[in-house]
Protein backbone atom coordinates (compact mmCIF):
# COMPACT_ATOMS: atom_id res chain seq x y z
CA UNK A 1 0.00 0.00 0.00
CA UNK A 2 1.46 3.60 -1.03
CA UNK A 3 1.83 6.00 1.54
CA UNK A 4 2.43 9.71 0.67
CA UNK A 5 4.62 11.75 3.10
CA UNK A 6 4.91 15.23 1.66
CA UNK A 7 3.38 16.56 -1.24
CA UNK A 8 4.77 19.21 -3.14
CA UNK A 9 3.45 21.36 -6.23
CA UNK A 10 5.89 23.26 -8.83
CA UNK A 11 3.36 26.16 -11.22
CA UNK A 12 5.28 27.38 -14.21
CA UNK A 13 3.52 29.38 -16.69
CA UNK A 14 2.42 26.91 -18.62
CA UNK A 15 2.71 24.01 -16.62
CA UNK A 16 2.18 22.46 -12.94
CA UNK A 17 2.98 19.20 -11.31
CA UNK A 18 3.75 17.53 -8.11
CA UNK A 19 6.28 15.38 -6.25
CA UNK A 20 5.27 13.15 -4.17
CA UNK A 21 7.70 11.42 -1.85
CA UNK A 22 6.41 8.32 0.38
CA UNK A 23 6.62 4.27 0.51
CA UNK A 24 5.41 1.71 -1.76
CA UNK A 25 5.03 4.51 -4.94
CA UNK A 26 6.73 1.76 -7.14
CA UNK A 27 4.62 -1.33 -6.44
CA UNK A 28 1.44 0.89 -7.01
CA UNK A 29 3.14 3.34 -10.28
CA UNK A 30 -0.52 2.37 -12.31
CA UNK A 31 -2.20 4.28 -9.78
CA UNK A 32 -0.21 8.05 -10.14
CA UNK A 33 0.50 7.10 -14.35
CA UNK A 34 -2.42 6.21 -15.50
CA UNK A 35 -3.40 9.74 -14.74
CA UNK A 36 -1.12 11.17 -17.70
CA UNK A 37 -1.53 8.85 -20.05
CA UNK A 38 -4.68 7.21 -21.58
CA UNK A 39 -5.39 3.52 -21.11
CA UNK A 40 -3.88 0.90 -24.10
CA UNK A 41 -0.95 3.50 -24.46
CA UNK A 42 2.19 2.72 -24.87
CA UNK A 43 5.07 3.10 -22.19
CA UNK A 44 8.79 3.19 -22.48
CA UNK A 45 10.83 2.49 -19.51
CA UNK A 46 14.09 3.64 -18.91
CA UNK A 47 16.81 2.25 -16.46
CA UNK A 48 20.30 0.97 -15.68
CA UNK A 49 21.51 -2.28 -14.67
CA UNK A 50 22.03 -1.33 -11.17
CA UNK A 51 18.10 -0.55 -10.61
CA UNK A 52 16.50 -2.87 -13.28
CA UNK A 53 17.15 -5.82 -11.11
CA UNK A 54 15.58 -4.44 -8.43
CA UNK A 55 12.71 -2.55 -9.71
CA UNK A 56 11.79 -2.53 -13.17
CA UNK A 57 9.90 -5.63 -12.98
CA UNK A 58 8.31 -3.99 -9.50
CA UNK A 59 6.88 -1.14 -12.11
CA UNK A 60 6.28 -3.01 -15.26
CA UNK A 61 4.19 -5.10 -13.74
CA UNK A 62 1.83 -2.85 -11.82
CA UNK A 63 1.28 -1.31 -15.92
CA UNK A 64 1.28 -4.38 -17.40
CA UNK A 65 -2.05 -4.85 -14.66
CA UNK A 66 -3.56 -1.41 -15.52
CA UNK A 67 -3.82 -2.51 -19.40
CA UNK A 68 -0.62 -0.54 -20.67
CA UNK A 69 2.01 -1.88 -23.15
CA UNK A 70 5.10 -1.48 -21.20
CA UNK A 71 8.78 -1.56 -23.43
CA UNK A 72 11.85 -1.01 -21.58
CA UNK A 73 15.39 -0.59 -22.26
CA UNK A 74 18.25 -0.76 -19.91
CA UNK A 75 21.69 1.14 -20.04
CA UNK A 76 25.39 0.10 -18.45
CA UNK A 77 25.07 2.62 -15.22
CA UNK A 78 27.56 5.73 -14.96
CA UNK A 79 27.96 8.99 -16.68
CA UNK A 80 29.57 7.93 -19.72
CA UNK A 81 25.51 6.46 -20.34
CA UNK A 82 24.74 10.14 -21.21
CA UNK A 83 25.58 10.38 -24.70
CA UNK A 84 24.37 11.51 -28.25
CA UNK A 85 24.41 8.36 -29.55
CA UNK A 86 22.70 6.59 -26.63
CA UNK A 87 20.15 9.13 -27.30
CA UNK A 88 20.16 8.91 -30.89
CA UNK A 89 19.19 5.25 -30.18
CA UNK A 90 16.78 5.60 -27.89
CA UNK A 91 14.70 7.92 -31.05
CA UNK A 92 14.97 4.41 -33.14
CA UNK A 93 13.56 2.61 -30.38
CA UNK A 94 10.93 4.23 -30.15
CA UNK A 95 9.86 4.44 -33.91
CA UNK A 96 10.83 0.80 -34.28
CA UNK A 97 8.46 0.07 -31.04
CA UNK A 98 5.37 2.42 -32.42
CA UNK A 99 5.70 5.06 -29.72
CA UNK A 100 3.71 8.38 -30.59
CA UNK A 101 3.13 11.66 -29.15
CA UNK A 102 0.41 9.92 -27.27
CA UNK A 103 3.16 8.07 -25.49
CA UNK A 104 4.89 8.11 -22.21
CA UNK A 105 8.38 7.88 -21.17
CA UNK A 106 9.47 6.92 -17.42
CA UNK A 107 12.61 7.48 -16.11
CA UNK A 108 13.51 4.91 -13.49
CA UNK A 109 17.26 5.14 -12.14
CA UNK A 110 19.42 8.39 -10.89
CA UNK A 111 20.26 11.40 -12.53
CA UNK A 112 21.84 10.13 -15.74
CA UNK A 113 18.88 8.02 -16.66
CA UNK A 114 17.24 10.74 -15.46
CA UNK A 115 18.81 13.61 -17.58
CA UNK A 116 19.10 11.46 -20.73
CA UNK A 117 15.35 10.14 -20.44
CA UNK A 118 14.31 14.19 -20.36
CA UNK A 119 16.51 14.63 -23.19
CA UNK A 120 15.21 12.19 -25.16
CA UNK A 121 11.69 13.17 -24.36
CA UNK A 122 11.62 16.58 -25.39
CA UNK A 123 12.96 15.57 -28.64
CA UNK A 124 11.13 12.91 -29.37
CA UNK A 125 7.65 13.98 -31.58
CA UNK A 126 8.58 17.13 -30.63
CA UNK A 127 8.17 16.45 -27.33
CA UNK A 128 6.38 13.45 -25.32
CA UNK A 129 5.15 13.27 -21.90
CA UNK A 130 7.44 11.63 -19.67
CA UNK A 131 7.78 11.25 -15.76
CA UNK A 132 10.59 11.13 -13.18
CA UNK A 133 11.07 7.74 -10.78
CA UNK A 134 14.69 9.33 -9.39
CA UNK A 135 16.18 5.73 -7.15
CA UNK A 136 19.00 7.46 -5.76
CA UNK A 137 19.02 10.40 -3.07
CA UNK A 138 21.02 12.75 -5.37
CA UNK A 139 18.56 12.73 -8.10
CA UNK A 140 15.68 12.79 -5.45
CA UNK A 141 16.60 16.06 -4.26
CA UNK A 142 18.40 18.03 -7.42
CA UNK A 143 18.27 16.33 -10.67
CA UNK A 144 14.76 15.15 -10.95
CA UNK A 145 13.33 18.54 -9.94
CA UNK A 146 13.32 21.63 -12.05
CA UNK A 147 13.07 20.49 -15.38
CA UNK A 148 17.40 20.47 -16.98
CA UNK A 149 17.91 17.97 -19.63
CA UNK A 150 21.38 16.84 -21.23
CA UNK A 151 23.94 14.80 -22.64
CA UNK A 152 27.74 15.05 -22.45
CA UNK A 153 30.36 15.90 -25.27
CA UNK A 154 33.91 14.70 -24.82
CA UNK A 155 34.72 18.29 -24.17
CA UNK A 156 31.85 19.05 -21.50
CA UNK A 157 29.26 17.82 -18.97
CA UNK A 158 25.72 18.65 -19.98
CA UNK A 159 26.34 20.81 -23.25
CA UNK A 160 23.28 19.75 -25.36
CA UNK A 161 20.03 19.40 -23.43
CA UNK A 162 16.46 21.43 -23.11
CA UNK A 163 14.39 22.33 -20.57
CA UNK A 164 11.58 20.30 -20.06
CA UNK A 165 9.42 19.45 -17.27
CA UNK A 166 7.79 15.99 -15.55
CA UNK A 167 4.23 15.34 -15.62
CA UNK A 168 5.01 14.27 -12.25
CA UNK A 169 7.90 12.97 -9.76
CA UNK A 170 7.51 9.85 -7.51
CA UNK A 171 10.04 9.82 -4.80
CA UNK A 172 9.84 6.29 -3.13
CA UNK A 173 12.05 6.48 -0.57
CA UNK A 174 12.49 2.71 -0.12
CA UNK A 175 14.25 2.42 -3.24
CA UNK A 176 17.11 4.30 -1.13
CA UNK A 177 17.62 1.15 0.99
CA UNK A 178 19.10 -0.66 -1.94
CA UNK A 179 21.86 2.23 -2.71
CA UNK A 180 25.26 1.54 -1.57
CA UNK A 181 26.19 3.72 1.01
CA UNK A 182 29.19 5.65 -1.52
CA UNK A 183 26.08 6.76 -3.63
CA UNK A 184 24.02 7.54 -0.42
CA UNK A 185 26.82 9.92 1.08
CA UNK A 186 27.33 11.28 -2.71
CA UNK A 187 23.50 12.44 -2.75
CA UNK A 188 24.06 13.35 0.52
CA UNK A 189 26.85 16.28 -0.70
CA UNK A 190 23.71 18.01 -2.74
CA UNK A 191 21.67 17.91 0.00
CA UNK A 192 23.91 19.73 2.26
CA UNK A 193 24.21 22.52 -0.77
CA UNK A 194 20.83 23.78 -0.19
CA UNK A 195 21.47 24.51 3.33
CA UNK A 196 25.26 26.29 2.73
CA UNK A 197 23.46 28.48 -0.29
CA UNK A 198 20.75 29.65 1.27
CA UNK A 199 18.80 27.98 4.45
CA UNK A 200 21.18 28.58 7.36
CA UNK A 201 18.24 26.69 9.53
CA UNK A 202 18.29 23.48 7.28
CA UNK A 203 22.37 23.81 7.48
CA UNK A 204 22.09 24.05 11.30
CA UNK A 205 19.60 20.83 11.11
CA UNK A 206 21.81 18.44 9.56
CA UNK A 207 24.75 19.19 11.64
CA UNK A 208 22.23 17.90 14.23
CA UNK A 209 20.50 15.17 11.99
CA UNK A 210 23.47 14.19 8.87
CA UNK A 211 24.08 11.09 10.42
CA UNK A 212 20.34 9.78 11.04
CA UNK A 213 19.65 10.82 7.37
CA UNK A 214 22.33 8.94 6.26
CA UNK A 215 21.17 5.77 8.64
CA UNK A 216 18.15 6.08 6.45
CA UNK A 217 15.77 6.72 9.54
CA UNK A 218 12.44 7.56 7.76
CA UNK A 219 11.40 10.74 9.76
CA UNK A 220 14.89 12.65 9.11
CA UNK A 221 15.09 11.54 5.90
CA UNK A 222 11.50 12.83 4.23
CA UNK A 223 11.91 15.69 5.99
CA UNK A 224 15.68 16.63 4.23
CA UNK A 225 14.19 15.46 0.74
CA UNK A 226 11.18 17.34 1.24
CA UNK A 227 12.80 20.58 2.40
CA UNK A 228 15.93 20.02 -0.47
CA UNK A 229 13.15 19.58 -3.52
CA UNK A 230 10.96 22.93 -1.57
CA UNK A 231 14.66 25.00 -1.93
CA UNK A 232 14.66 24.02 -5.67
CA UNK A 233 11.49 24.70 -6.42
CA UNK A 234 11.01 28.03 -5.03
CA UNK A 235 14.31 29.16 -7.14
CA UNK A 236 12.95 27.07 -10.38
CA UNK A 237 9.73 28.36 -10.28
CA UNK A 238 11.49 31.73 -10.45
CA UNK A 239 14.15 31.46 -13.05
CA UNK A 240 13.29 28.14 -15.08
CA UNK A 241 15.42 29.04 -17.74
CA UNK A 242 18.36 29.47 -15.74
CA UNK A 243 19.14 33.30 -16.45
CA UNK A 244 19.69 34.68 -12.84
CA UNK A 245 18.54 33.30 -9.71
CA UNK A 246 18.88 29.56 -10.36
CA UNK A 247 22.57 29.87 -10.67
CA UNK A 248 22.91 29.58 -6.79
CA UNK A 249 21.96 25.62 -7.52
CA UNK A 250 25.11 25.38 -9.15
CA UNK A 251 27.03 26.08 -5.85
CA UNK A 252 30.74 23.65 -6.08
CA UNK A 253 29.78 22.84 -9.43
CA UNK A 254 31.79 24.62 -11.70
CA UNK A 255 34.76 22.82 -9.62
CA UNK A 256 32.82 19.58 -9.55
CA UNK A 257 32.16 19.76 -13.63
CA UNK A 258 36.24 20.40 -13.91
CA UNK A 259 36.73 17.46 -11.61
CA UNK A 260 34.56 15.01 -13.62
CA UNK A 261 36.11 16.14 -16.72
CA UNK A 262 39.34 15.60 -15.32
CA UNK A 263 38.28 12.17 -14.92
CA UNK A 264 37.13 11.12 -17.66
CA UNK A 265 40.38 12.03 -19.45
CA UNK A 266 42.55 10.43 -17.52
CA UNK A 267 42.64 6.99 -15.80
CA UNK A 268 43.19 6.50 -11.93
CA UNK A 269 40.54 9.19 -11.12
CA UNK A 270 37.07 7.44 -10.03
CA UNK A 271 35.11 9.86 -8.86
CA UNK A 272 31.05 10.35 -9.21
CA UNK A 273 29.07 13.28 -9.40
CA UNK A 274 28.06 13.76 -5.45
CA UNK A 275 31.78 13.35 -4.81
CA UNK A 276 32.73 16.12 -7.27
CA UNK A 277 30.18 18.51 -5.91
CA UNK A 278 31.54 17.75 -2.06
CA UNK A 279 34.73 18.65 -3.08
CA UNK A 280 33.59 21.38 -5.31
CA UNK A 281 31.13 23.26 -2.42
CA UNK A 282 34.43 23.08 -0.04
CA UNK A 283 36.97 24.84 -2.37
CA UNK A 284 34.00 27.02 -3.50
CA UNK A 285 33.92 28.33 0.32
CA UNK A 286 37.84 28.42 0.28
CA UNK A 287 38.10 30.59 -2.18
CA UNK A 288 35.24 32.78 -0.86
CA UNK A 289 37.29 33.02 1.91
CA UNK A 290 40.41 33.84 0.15
CA UNK A 291 38.10 37.11 -1.26
CA UNK A 292 37.69 37.73 2.06
CA UNK A 293 33.97 37.00 1.68
CA UNK A 294 33.23 34.07 4.20
CA UNK A 295 34.76 33.68 7.65
CA UNK A 296 36.74 31.00 9.12
CA UNK A 297 34.19 30.28 11.11
CA UNK A 298 32.02 29.46 8.67
CA UNK A 299 34.37 27.71 6.50
CA UNK A 300 35.50 25.55 9.36
CA UNK A 301 31.66 24.51 9.98
CA UNK A 302 31.55 23.73 6.85
CA UNK A 303 34.66 21.63 6.61
CA UNK A 304 33.72 19.82 9.31
CA UNK A 305 30.20 18.54 8.43
CA UNK A 306 31.77 17.21 5.12
CA UNK A 307 34.74 15.41 7.50
CA UNK A 308 32.75 14.38 10.06
CA UNK A 309 30.31 12.59 7.56
CA UNK A 310 33.33 11.36 5.59
CA UNK A 311 32.00 12.68 2.34
CA UNK A 312 35.42 13.92 1.16
CA UNK A 313 37.23 11.54 -1.77
CA UNK A 314 41.46 11.95 -1.33
CA UNK A 315 42.10 12.45 -4.64
CA UNK A 316 45.05 15.20 -5.83
CA UNK A 317 44.21 16.08 -9.61
CA UNK A 318 47.87 16.31 -11.06
CA UNK A 319 47.12 19.55 -13.76
CA UNK A 320 45.52 22.50 -12.37
CA UNK A 321 46.17 23.96 -15.54
CA UNK A 322 44.05 21.51 -17.13
CA UNK A 323 41.15 22.04 -14.27
CA UNK A 324 40.83 25.72 -15.13
CA UNK A 325 40.73 24.99 -18.76
CA UNK A 326 38.18 22.51 -18.22
CA UNK A 327 36.29 25.39 -15.56
CA UNK A 328 36.62 27.89 -18.78
CA UNK A 329 34.84 25.62 -21.16
CA UNK A 330 31.76 25.63 -18.07
CA UNK A 331 28.64 26.72 -19.46
CA UNK A 332 28.30 29.28 -16.81
CA UNK A 333 31.39 30.84 -18.41
CA UNK A 334 31.38 34.27 -19.99
CA UNK A 335 34.12 35.55 -22.72
CA UNK A 336 37.77 34.96 -21.14
CA UNK A 337 36.31 35.00 -16.93
CA UNK A 338 35.87 32.28 -14.75
CA UNK A 339 32.30 32.58 -12.82
CA UNK A 340 31.89 31.49 -9.36
CA UNK A 341 28.86 30.61 -6.92
CA UNK A 342 30.35 32.11 -4.02
CA UNK A 343 29.34 32.62 -0.21
CA UNK A 344 29.45 35.70 2.17
CA UNK A 345 28.51 33.74 5.20
CA UNK A 346 25.94 30.05 5.31
CA UNK A 347 23.23 30.52 3.67
CA UNK A 348 24.18 33.70 1.93
CA UNK A 349 25.44 32.68 -1.82
CA UNK A 350 26.00 35.22 -4.57
CA UNK A 351 26.90 34.68 -8.11
CA UNK A 352 29.99 35.90 -8.75
CA UNK A 353 31.59 36.86 -12.54
CA UNK A 354 35.64 37.94 -13.56
CA UNK A 355 37.47 36.07 -10.86
CA UNK A 356 41.20 35.66 -11.80
CA UNK A 357 42.80 32.81 -12.81
CA UNK A 358 45.60 32.88 -10.23
CA UNK A 359 43.12 32.88 -7.49
CA UNK A 360 41.41 30.07 -8.87
CA UNK A 361 45.14 27.75 -9.19
CA UNK A 362 45.75 28.82 -5.30
CA UNK A 363 42.68 26.62 -4.26
CA UNK A 364 43.13 23.47 -6.63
Amino acid sequence: MAEIKKQLSLKFSDKSYDILIGKGLLDNAFEYVSKFVKQNEKIFIITDENVAPFYLDMVKNSLEKGGFKVFYHIFKSGEHTKNPENLIMLCNKALEMGLNRSSLAIALGGGVIGDLTGFFASIMFRGMKFIQIPTTLLSQVDSSVGGKTAVNLPTGKNMIGSFYQPEIVLIDVDTLKTLPKRELKAGYAEVVKYGILGDVEFFEYLEQNGKKILDLSEEELSFAISRCCKNKADIVVEDEKDLGLRALLNLGHTFAHAYEGYSFKHEGYDINHGEAVALGTIDAAKLSYNLKLLDEKDLLRIKNHYEKLELLVNLKFGDKEELVSLMSSDKKATGNSLNFILLKGIGKAYFQKGIEKEEVLKVL
